[in-house]
């Protein structure tokens, strides 16, 4: 799924869908470097940091893309939210 923040719900055109992630504890990981070392972000990510964090997941992370992002580039930046309960 590919979203975009919206001010408001009332205009969302036809064929689109809303989803409003719920406030929370949310882990965020920024991903350094192309995107084709995203695998090793993740493995950190849900391996050593999550078993040793103390929180458990809780369901549907998501990808925050800005400006930083440069497809194929060393200086990529991709931030990854994790939603976490205790």
């Amino acid at each position: 799924m590919i979203g975009v923040e919206v001010s408001s719900l009332a205009d969302i055109p036809d064929g689109m869908v809303s989803h409003t992630i719920p406030a929370g504890t949310f882990a965020k990981v920024t991903h350094k470097g192309p995107e084709t070392n995203l695998g090793e972000t993740y493995g950190f990510l849900y391996g050593s940091w999550l078993s040793e964090s103390g929180y458990a997941y809780a369901g549907f992370n998501f990808k925050y893309w800005d400006e930083r992002y440069k497809p194929k580039q060393e200086d990529n930046e991709i931030d990854i939210y994790v939603p976490l309960f205790k």
